[in-house]
């Protein structure tokens, strides 16, 4: 035998162990455990219980979160406060007097614009 020969015989053993090594490897990755997983505590704000489907069927969630959700009431972010209070500002502000038409607002500053940039570069 010579050594071309050895060779090949260990190259055929060696891509047959590697072959069954990754196709055992492949169908023990893909194949659903059967077991179950268990905790002893687990910290959530909040559990979904979804379908095969992707529908919701059951929402697990914190009592405040629940006496929120049966009185109606919606929570209010902090960007709605600040918003709020803006509009609270502005209206104080403005007393009486309606707020200009913000097209003409708008014309009349692109006009100041048009009117500060040199003659050929104008928009119009």
């Amino acid at each position: 035998m010579t050594s071309i020969e050895r060779d090949v015989r260990f190259l055929k053993r060696y891509a047959m162990v590697t072959t069954t090594l990754l196709a055992v490897l492949s169908v023990a990755a893909f194949t659903r455990s059967s077991r179950v997983t268990k905790f002893d505590e687990i910290d959530v704000e909040r559990i979904n219980v979804v379908e095969k489907d992707g529908k919701p069927q059951v929402a697990i969630l914190s009592v405040a979160e629940y006496s929120r959700l049966k009185s109606g009431a919606k929570g209010r972010t902090d960007w709605e406060g600040l918003l709020d209070r803006a509009h609270q500002v502005i209206r104080a502000e403005l007393g009486q007097r309606k707020l200009p038409d913000a097209a003409r607002v708008l014309q009349e500053m692109r006009e100041e614009r048009d009117a500060e940039l040199p003659g050929p570069r104008r928009l119009r």
